[in-house]
């Protein structure tokens, strides 16, 4: 089973990296990763060895990171906040893309995601969001709330 053992925030040349250990039991037995946010990707890391063995393309600088119970997918917050990835952690490739902006009958939809995380079982994501419309010169704030994704 994959479990986070470890979660730290560093600023490093004015990037900021979230550092993110897990481990897998596979067919093939245990296996443990590190996981390394930064801008436009998510690297990982064999800790055995150490050394990159994969690195994820994803929008923009990248945020929070969960994981679910058994470890096979991950939840990464991306792209000013605005975009959540779904990723697979075996294969380390992206499974889907959620883009949280939209519109409204009178302007832009804008959405920044707070705080994000993946059911264990993986079958919902959760996002706490702050949220306004964006209209011609008019910016109207709108309710913050929890958004139920269904990853399905």
């Amino acid at each position: 089973m994959k479990k986070v053992i470890a979660v730290l925030s560093i600023w490093l040349t004015l990037l900021m990296f979230s550092f993110s250990g897990a481990h897998t039991t596979t067919a093939q037995g245990y296996t443990e990763r590190v996981f390394v946010t930064g801008y436009g990707e998510l690297t990982v890391i064999d800790p055995a060895i150490p050394k990159v063995i994969a690195s994820v393309k994803v929008k923009g600088p990248t945020r929070d990171l969960s994981f679910t119970e058994d470890g096979t997918k991950a939840l990464l917050l991306a792209n000013g906040r605005t975009t959540l990835y779904v990723i697979d952690t075996l294969q380390n490739k992206v499974m889907d893309e959620i883009n949280l902006t939209g519109r409204t009958d009178q302007g832009m939809l804008d959405r920044r995601v707070w705080g994000s995380a993946i059911s264990p079982d993986g079958s919902k994501a959760y996002a706490f969001v702050t949220q306004g419309e964006k209209r011609t010169n008019i910016f109207k704030a709108l309710p913050s709330k929890i958004i139920e994704i269904d990853l399905q």
